[in-house]
């Protein structure tokens, strides 16, 4: 009888620790998968971070360009002493204008999105209007367009250098199929237990983001950059 009842608690003691070998192994499990996600949502917020960014600089550039077409603008009509049609089709002034409209449309917009609109807006109608200079926007938008490239990449590589992300490998794109800045980047999984088991090629947890759109594209022709960080 004694015997029985130690082979009894023996075998209960079996139960409990393979119970609880099991309870260990699944919460290892369900923290893997939980810390897969976790890192899934950095790398995506990191890319439309990232994204956004070299978004603000083609807004830059695209500003630029509207600066210098209009100086163009104003030179062209001295010339041939009509500054009053200089006040009628100033760029700069309908870029002013479309601020006020966008701003007083009733919509929900900051200032960013005003300014995004309105620039987008201006350049679209100009490209689309048959004016004696219209034709040279197109010049200075490619030009300014070109010059951002550099910037775009140094606002990626700081944005994802600020938020711990993995740079090499991230890959930029001006402008992706839907007129946006597209930017793919990774960040690094590390396993809560036996992490040595896990190859560095299966580390990279890589996702997409896009910016803004670029809606004066759709008449404006091809213009594309791609670039992958070593």
């Amino acid at each position: 009888m004694k015997r029985f009842i130690a082979n009894e608690k023996g075998n209960t003691m079996i139960i409990m620790l393979g119970s609880m070998t099991m309870l260990v192994l699944m919460f290892v499990i369900i923290g893997s998968f939980a810390n897969v996600f976790i890192i899934k949502e950095k790398a995506s917020n990191n890319a439309e971070q990232a994204s956004l960014a070299a978004s603000g600089e083609i807004l830059a550039g695209l500003n630029t360009a509207i600066e210098q077409y209009d100086q163009f603008q104003y030179n062209y009509y001295l010339s041939i002493e009509r500054l009053d049609l200089y006040a009628a089709n100033s760029i700069l002034k309908k870029l002013g204008e479309e601020k006020v409209k966008l701003s007083s449309s009733g919509r929900d917009l900051s200032t960013i999105e005003i300014n995004h609109n309105a620039i987008n807006n201006v350049i679209k109608a100009e490209l689309e209007s048959p004016g004696i200079t219209s034709s040279a926007l197109q010049g200075y938008v490619t030009s300014e367009l070109s010059t951002a490239v550099s910037r775009v990449h140094n606002a990626v590589e700081k944005n994802i250098n600020d938020n711990n992300g993995v740079l090499s490998g991230t890959t930029v794109v001006i402008f992706n199929k839907n007129k946006r800045v597209e930017v793919e980047t990774a960040t690094k999984y590390k396993a809560i237990k036996y992490d040595s088991l896990f190859p560095e090629d299966k580390r990279l947890i890589k996702q997409k983001g896009e910016g803004l759109k670029f809606e004066f594209l759709s008449g404006f022709g091809t213009f594309k950059s791609e670039y992958t960080f070593p």
